[in-house]
């Protein structure tokens, strides 16, 4: 699949290309599968800024098999991953069946996941890793209340369930409709509120969250920081409402706040292999997300 700008519009094309050939320290993939995430949706529009240029195959994440490589750590047969850097954005992406990768952007894939269940995760599932751990490190306590906003998207989902996997005991979460109570409280939720339930005008208001998991980001965080315990936190990965910040900060210099910024593009890939060897093993939730959304696709 090739994006091309005809004109200042997006056309989308299926395409034979010859399979490309691979440089000093590239790895050449056959690919098995890809996923849609939301920036792989802004790629198709035109200027969203997503893509800076074009012809551009997209799809920002992969995984597959090495068919060929100039690189000492990784050899043909090889299963590996690739999400973020440049893949779909300034390279091409995964929605293809031959890719070439600069090896330094590579993962082996964990024995225990599958290529197709690297894809049930993706981005989304690496940046609900990170934002775990993050929470982790903040020592947070089993029985802490934990809020986590946009409810039904990949991150928040995914969060959910690797944080029910981990015996926490009161997570809050956050959706544009309430019908979506019973997927989500199968998936982990002990409470599910909508969005208009964190608005609050105060400055400071009651404290009712000890660690908060926010995937909206303009119009949530203002309200969220309030409501936030003394020596609690909040991590940030997403703006799908909106990229500006309008609040105080007294919840910071009162309470004790810690903000924490999640980026799944660009950390050290070591940092990405050990959050995915975790998404592999002791949090993996790939077969409970497989079932329960299987589960509501039927009942809709």
């Amino acid at each position: 699949m090739t994006l091309k700008n005809i004109n200042d519009k997006i056309e989308i094309n299926l395409e034979n290309n010859e399979i490309p050939q691979i440089e000093s320290n590239q790895v050449l993939i056959q690919i098995n599968y890809s996923d849609l995430n939301y920036k792989d949706i802004l790629a198709t529009k035109i200027n969203s800024g997503v893509i800076k240029q074009y012809p551009i195959v997209p799809g920002i994440d992969l995984s597959g098999v090495v068919l060929k490589s100039n690189s000492s750590n990784f050899t043909r047969f090889d299963k590996v991953l690739v999400t973020g850097y440049g893949l779909g954005i300034s390279a091409n992406g995964g929605l293809e069946e031959y890719a070439v990768v600069p090896a330094d952007w590579i993962i082996k894939l964990p024995q225990q996941l599958s290529l197709k269940d690297a894809m049930l995760y993706g981005t989304a599932g690496l940046t609900a890793g990170l934002s775990v751990h993050k929470l982790l490190q903040h020592n947070i306590r089993k029985d802490d209340n934990i809020l986590i906003t946009g409810g039904t998207g990949g991150v928040a989902s995914i969060s959910l369930a690797i944080l029910k996997k981990l015996k926490f005991r009161k997570i809050t979460v956050t959706t544009r409709k309430i019908s979506n109570e019973n997927t989500l409280k199968e998936l982990g939720a002990t409470k599910v509120i909508t969005n208009n339930d964190l608005i609050t005008h105060k400055l400071l208001d009651h404290q009712k969250y000890d660690f908060v998991i926010d995937t909206i980001g303009e119009k949530t965080i203002p309200n969220i920081l309030p409501q936030i315990k003394y020596g609690g936190g909040i991590s940030i990965c997403g703006n799908v409402s909106g990229a500006k910040l309008n609040t105080t900060i007294l919840p910071f210099i009162l309470r004790n706040i810690t903000m924490y910024g999640i980026d799944s593009v660009n950390i050290p890939n070591q940092d990405k292999a050990n959050i995915w060897r975790n998404l592999a093993a002791k949090w993996n939730v790939t077969k409970k997300l497989k079932k329960t959304l299987t589960k509501s696709l039927l009942t809709q």
